[in-house]
């Protein structure tokens, strides 16, 4: 009898083969800035959690933030000092979100373009990938 209690631990790949979706761009009246990436990444969980804390910081009232990434690849690691074999590692570290060329990372609804810019300028500074911003 297989036991489903269990987190089952993904393999240290940097991007599963799944076959490819549409981005979802969610329409509305007001003008939208999609930041797409450029390269291959694998965005950690802290590094996405602080793009959107300094985003919704500096957007405050004056757009609204949509994210379309969330982290849920578990990394696991070993403990310093311990032996080479017996296994992967037993606790997760941190999670992960593999990144492709061509997805929408963020979606912002604002007027105000040179604060969209700044924004995006920042959050990709602290994701450490390239990305294009475009107007839809």
């Amino acid at each position: 009898m297989r036991n489903f209690n269990i987190v089952r631990k993904n393999q240290k790949r940097l991007v599963k083969v799944k076959k490819k979706k549409k981005n979802r761009i969610f329409k509305s009246k007001k003008n939208r800035y999609i930041l797409k990436s450029i390269d291959f990444s694998l965005l950690k969980d802290f590094q996405l959690k602080s793009a959107i804390r300094i985003m919704k910081q500096l957007l405050k009232k004056a757009g609204k933030l949509i994210i379309h990434v969330h982290p849920w690849v578990g990394i696991t690691k070993k403990p310093l000092e311990v032996r080479m074999g017996k296994g992967k590692g037993s606790k997760i570290e941190y999670y992960a979100y593999p990144v492709r060329p061509g997805k929408i990372l963020f979606e912002i609804e604002s007027s105000n373009i040179n604060l969209i810019y700044e924004v995006y300028k920042i959050a990709l500074s602290k994701l450490r990938l390239r990305g294009k911003i475009y107007i839809v």
